[in-house]
């Protein structure tokens, strides 16, 4: 006999009483057995917040799966249940959860739940909240002037400021920033 995967085969007796076989043979036989697929445990987003100034089709951040099973293959998509709420407000793309159209967000909470499937049809949900940012509000600069050539330091106070990614004077970008808080 011998064993794999925690399979055995091993050598069976057959008897019979058919004139043209011998009345006692041996045959092998062999078994395949095959691992029982895992289901996905986890699903993982990258980034759950996105500015309502983001645009149409904005990516949010990248779904992953943990699963017991190496070499998997995983399809995501959102499906109703439980923190399914916004679901209509979001598309997944690949593996790329991605904003329909972020202007139409209100600032704040929004909640979908996401499916993911492996390669044997197994499934794990999971529901998430994606925050959106409202845009930056500017309430003061100091100073108010500086040279047209820039080089100026400027103090910019508001709300929203944590996440920006550019600052611009008249179109023209900065050539540097700083976010020291979510208001400054």
């Amino acid at each position: 006999a011998s064993s794999a995967m925690g399979c055995t085969t091993s050598p069976i007796n057959y008897f019979t009483s058919t004139p043209n076989l011998a009345s006692n043979a041996t045959f092998n036989v062999t078994i395949t057995c095959t691992t029982p697929n895992s289901a996905p445990t986890d699903i993982t987003l990258s980034n759950a917040t996105v500015s309502t100034t983001a645009g149409s089709n904005a990516v949010v951040g990248t779904l992953s799966a943990t699963d017991a099973d190496s070499g998997d293959t995983f399809t995501y998509s959102l499906v109703s249940g439980t923190g399914s709420t916004d679901n209509a407000l979001f598309t997944i793309s690949g593996n790329t959860l991605r904003v329909t159209n972020a202007a139409a967000l209100t600032a704040g909470s929004h909640s979908v739940r996401i499916r993911v499937t492996d390669s044997g049809n197994a499934f794990y949900e999971m529901a998430f909240a994606i925050t959106a940012m409202p845009p930056p509000t500017v309430t003061s600069l100091s100073p108010v002037f500086g040279l047209v050539t820039g080089g100026t330091t400027v103090t910019i106070t508001g709300t929203g400021f944590t996440g920006a990614t550019a600052v611009a004077f008249g179109g023209t970008a900065a050539a540097g920033f700083t976010i020291n808080s979510d208001t400054q």
